[in-house]
């Protein structure tokens, strides 16, 4: 018997306040010869990966805002439009009226969960000389949930209702192989034979809900106490698909 198994780690920051990816993986093999003529084996990986960001329109907003606006207010608390003249103290909006991005930074949330486990099982069979059967079997599954949350001050929302987004993906698929071979030689001259059969399934369901009027307190995680209940969305949807397929060989 043979085996190995490992473990990994990774964090991630990225360049603005907020975004970073955290991972955590496992992996292991392990392969059998059980008697001369039978050997079985089987591999894992599994992982969880989480990121978290904030809306990107911030980094849009950051290279168009005039760079002589002010970013806080004299009680330093962040200006949500610096170019208007409620901020400016003047008849006209002067400069500009992109979004301070120091408010989605502060006031947006997105994040996004994903679990994968990936398997190979085999058998292989020589019952005879020259005859190998291999059968090998691979399921994978993925569960995705995707969070977002955008508060009144943000340049998404420009101080209308908050909103919230949740959406849950998940993902199922296999494929099983079979495999004949058969190679024979005697005196100069050869035979192969291979035979091959394959079977693949994949469903996927995912379902989404968007509201606004949250307490930012509750974000995507309490969606049914949103003030507004006339304003929100629901979706689901579902994908599938098989496959079969063979091939035979002479040579």
């Amino acid at each position: 018997v043979n085996y190995h198994f490992g473990a990994g780690y990774q964090n991630e920051k990225g360049v603005f306040k907020g975004d970073n990816m955290e991972r955590f993986n496992l992996k292991g093999t392990v392969d059998a010869k059980l008697t001369d003529w039978i050997s079985a084996g089987i591999s894992f990986n599994g992982a969880f990966k989480e990121k978290r960001t904030v809306d990107d329109t911030a980094i849009g907003s950051a290279f168009r805002l005039n760079t002589v606006t002010r970013a806080y207010d004299d009680d330093g608390k962040v200006i949500l439009y610096p170019g208007k003249s409620s901020a400016l103290g003047t008849s006209g909006d002067q400069f500009t009226v992109t979004a301070n991005p120091l408010t989605d930074l502060e006031n947006s949330y997105y994040n996004t969960r994903t679990y994968q486990l990936l398997a190979n099982l085999y058998v292989m069979l020589t019952p005879i000389k020259d005859l190998s059967i291999k059968s090998t079997f691979s399921p994978s599954y993925t569960a995705i949930r995707n969070g977002e949350f955008e508060d009144t001050n943000t340049s998404a929302r420009g101080e209308n209702l908050n909103r919230a987004y949740a959406k849950n993906t998940h993902k199922f698929q296999w494929t099983w192989d079979n495999q004949i071979d058969y190679n024979k030689t005697f005196n100069d001259h050869s035979i192969s034979v291979m035979g091959l059969f394959s079977a693949s399934k994949f469903n996927q369901d995912n379902y989404d809900a968007e509201v606004y009027g949250i307490i930012p307190q509750a974000m995507w995680y309490n969606m049914g106490q949103a003030s507004d209940k006339d304003i929100y969305s629901i979706g689901s949807g579902y994908t599938e698909w098989s496959m079969l397929s063979w091939a035979a060989r002479v040579a």
